[in-house]
């Protein structure tokens, strides 16, 4: 497999997992529109976090899949006059987002934990209601980012495999 190739193979996993996350985020609504109407205090503090999830899916899914095929044009057209600049200012940027998935899942793992101290120390419905639906952002958008995490490390393997940090260029890249 070469550069182009693996390339394309990692946008199309992103613009699968952006629709994956627009139509999740259609389904939270959904959700918290009866959460919204019913009658349980409980459930109205549920939606509000839920309402933010499917925020976060809709918004940060449509711009994947409305941004990812410009990267790849973008990074085809690159490669094609320098494919070794490319290379290297991809591999760049995969580490710095690999960073950043690292700390974006300990935000999230604590907003996890958050949520559940809150719920164990609130008493009234509502704020435990939040409590609930805090979790469950922390939970949701921790998984989200494993996935997307899991899918840039496959494709920083991939560059690696096919252009080692030593320089040398595998016969099988270009």
């Amino acid at each position: 497999m070469d550069f182009l190739q693996l390339t394309r193979n990692w946008t199309n996993g992103e613009i699968s997992q952006a629709k994956s996350m627009i139509l999740l985020g259609c389904l939270t609504a959904v959700i918290s529109f009866f959460l919204i109407i019913s009658p349980q205090v409980l459930h109205h503090g549920i939606a509000i976090p839920i309402v933010i999830i499917t925020l976060l899916f809709l918004f940060y899914g449509s711009f994947v899949f409305r941004n990812r095929p410009q990267k790849l044009a973008a990074t085809i057209k690159s490669f094609q006059q320098n494919a070794k600049q490319t290379v290297e200012t991809e591999r760049k940027r995969i580490l710095k987002e690999k960073e950043n998935y690292y700390k974006i899942r300990v935000t999230w793992a604590l907003v996890a934990i958050l949520g559940l101290i809150s719920y164990l120390l609130l008493q009234n419905e509502f704020y435990q209601g939040i409590a609930i639906g805090t979790m469950l952002l922390g939970i949701a958008t921790f998984i989200v980012d494993t996935l997307l995490l899991k899918r840039i490390n496959k494709y920083y393997v991939g560059i690696e495999s096919l252009f080692p940090m030593n320089g040398k260029t595998s016969s099988k890249s270009i």
